[in-house]
C-alpha cells in the first residue's frame, strides 16, 4: 500500500505493510524507497504523523544514497585524482605515449594518450577500461553466487549490466537480475552481497520477512556487507 504523508514542503511516498509487530520502523532502501512496518492495530493517520515526524531523517537517507551513487558512478578523472577498483584506492596517472590505453599497476591507474589524442580523450579510455573490468568482473562473481545460492534452491539465469541512478542492483519480474556497473569499484564482499541479494529475488520477490530468512541463511553477515558498501563511497 502507498501512502503519503507532508514534511515542511516535501511530499514524502512510502510503502506500507502491515505486519504482527510491537512497533513502527522505518527503512530507506538505497534506490530511495521508503519502507515502513506498521502494527496490525496502528491508525493511519498516526502511521503518517509519525513518517512525517522522522521527515528530516528520511530526506537525509535519501540524499545519502543519491550522492552515494553519484561519487561512484562519475568519480572526478583529473591527473592525481583517487579511483576505485574492488574497493581499493588508486591514483588516476594520466600521461603522453606513442600508444593509447589504461592498466592497473600496482598502486595507480596509468591511462596513456597520443602525442595527437585531446586531453578529453582520457575520460573515453578510462570507462572503457572500467566497462571491459566491470563485464569481466561482474561476470566471474554472479557465476560464484549462483553456485552459493543453488544448495537453498535458487536457480540464477541471465543477467545484463545497466547503468542505473539509484541502483546497484535488481531483479525484474521476468526473472532477470539487472546489475550496474559502477559496482565493480565495490570490494568483492560487497559485491557479492548485491548479487545474492538479487538473486533471492528471483524465490521472494518482495522485502518481506521471507526474504531476509531466505538472505540470513545464505549469507548470515548481510548486513555488515550492506553497511561496508554505504560507506566505501564516503
Amino acid at each position: 500500500m502507498i501512502c503519503e504523508t507532508q514534511y515542511g514542503k516535501q511530499t514524502i511516498r512510502f510503502r506500507l505493510e502491515r505486519r504482527k509487530v510491537k512497533s513502527l520502523a522505518i527503512r530507506v532502501q538505497p534506490a530511495g524507497l521508503i519502507e515502513v512496518v506498521a502494527p496490525n492495530s496502528a491508525d493511519d493517520q498516526e502511521i503518517c504523523r509519525r513518517v512525517a515526524r522522522r521527515g528530516r531523517w528520511v530526506l537525509k537517507q535519501q540524499r545519502a544514497f543519491t550522492d552515494l551513487f553519484k561519487r561512484a558512478a562519475n568519480p572526478q578523472m583529473r591527473n592525481g585524482e583517487s579511483v576505485r577498483y574492488l574497493g581499493r584506492q588508486y591514483r588516476l596517472r594520466i600521461r603522453r605515449g606513442e600508444a593509447e590505453g589504461a592498466k592497473l599497476t600496482r598502486n595507480t591507474l596509468e591511462v596513456s594518450l597520443s602525442a595527437q589524442s585531446r586531453s578529453e580523450r582520457a575520460l573515453i579510455l578510462i570507462e572503457r577500461w572500467f566497462a571491459e573490468h566491470a563485464r569481466r568482473k561482474l561476470t566471474e562473481r554472479y557465476e560464484h553466487c549462483v553456485k552459493l545460492v543453488r544448495p537453498f534452491g535458487v536457480r540464477g539465469g541471465l543477467f545484463t549490466l545497466r547503468r542505473m541512478q539509484r541502483r546497484w542492483g535488481s531483479c525484474s519480474a521476468s526473472g532477470r537480475v539487472l546489475l550496474n556497473p559502477a559496482l565493480v569499484k565495490a570490494p568483492v564482499d560487497c559485491i557479492d552481497y548485491v548479487i545474492i541479494h538479487e538473486l533471492c529475488h528471483l524465490r521472494c520477490h518482495h522485502h518481506r520477512p521471507q526474504f531476509y530468512k531466505l538472505l540470513s541463511r545464505i549469507l548470515p553477515d548481510w548486513k555488515r556487507r550492506k553497511a561496508k558498501l554505504e560507506t566505501s563511497f564516503a
